[in-house]
């Protein structure tokens, strides 16, 4: 299992669309937020899409997260 991390700009962009949404926005932004966080705290290394270097790309409708693997 793996530790995962949001930076601050990411919590705050987060927390900027979940308040602008209505509640079936919300709803699917909670949703998929969890489900980043467990995919990204139990399989990291197969999660999204490898970039450059140690970059990787998650997409999960209505979120999309770019992330690091920091090993």
């Amino acid at each position: 299992m793996f530790e995962v991390r949001w930076s601050t700009e990411a919590r705050q962009a987060l927390a900027r669309h979940w308040i602008q949404g209505d509640t079936t926005r919300r709803r699917a932004i909670t949703i998929a937020s969890s489900e980043i966080d467990c995919l990204l705290r139990d399989i990291p290394t197969e999660a999204g899409e490898s970039r450059h270097g140690r970059f990787r790309v998650l997409h999960e409708a209505p979120l999309a997260v770019e992330f690091i693997l920091d090993k």
